[in-house]
């Protein structure tokens, strides 16, 4: 009984080194990039997801965004913005081009809430079928969500 509990520790100990060393690895992989779909304005949300974004650009990770729903807003030029952590959504949005990040915002949402393409922020890039699949189909880049 002895020599059992002892294998057993052991392979427990094998299989916790193991899933350690995949998980380090993982993070290391500083070329693959952040998807961020991103369909609310809804500040603790959206702030959440830049300051997320933007941590692990730091980290070297490459970032696009997807805006759409009411995130669509978030890009409009002179619209009405909350605030994040003291900074309004807009200007974390800013900070995610300004560091090299993609802007696609949604076409199909920006007609459904009567905005323009020259309503939007500088940088900003309308989206389509194709351009979205650049990143969500890419095996480079993994897909969060808020």
């Amino acid at each position: 009984m002895l020599k059992f509990r002892k294998a057993l520790m052991a392979l427990s100990a094998l299989a916790l080194a193991f899933a350690s060393s995949s998980v380090a690895q993982a993070a290391e992989k500083k070329d693959m990039g952040l998807y961020v779909n991103l369909a609310t304005k809804d500040t603790i949300k959206a702030g959440h997801a830049f300051a997320h974004a933007l941590k692990l650009n730091e980290r070297g990770h490459p970032m696009a965004f997807f805006l759409n729903g009411d995130a669509v807003l978030i890009a409009v030029k002179n619209a009405p913005q909350t605030s994040f952590e003291g900074k309004p959504l807009q200007a974390w949005l800013k900070d995610v081009m300004a560091k090299g990040g993609k802007v696609i915002v949604c076409n199909v949402c920006i007609k459904l809430h009567n905005i323009k393409q020259e309503d939007l922020i500088d940088g900003a890039t309308l989206g389509s079928p194709e351009i979205v699949s650049e990143y969500l189909f890419d095996p480079n880049y993994q897909v969060i969500s808020w």
